[in-house]
């Protein structure tokens, strides 16, 4: 299994436990919204797929955390 293998299952392990903490159905946008915090928490060196599915989990709190223009944990009100 090459880097790049390891990582994408590592990836794809962390967002199927996000989805199965909310116990929501997959959709692109999410997921595409998922993979993409993910690989960043990967690069920032984070390395466990329970410990990214957990910042996912924080992060992004149910299906509208991951859109695009939703309030994240960061905002300010």
């Amino acid at each position: 299994m090459t880097r790049r293998d390891g990582q994408s299952a590592l990836i794809s392990k962390a967002v199927k436990e996000w989805y199965s903490f909310y116990e929501i159905q997959p959709d692109q946008a999410s997921s595409d919204a998922l993979c993409k915090a993910a690989l960043e928490l990967l690069e920032q060196g984070f390395d466990g797929s329970e410990d990214i599915a957990t910042l996912l989990i924080g992060k992004f709190v149910g299906k509208w955390g991951t859109r695009v223009n939703a309030p994240s944990s960061n905002s300010v009100h």
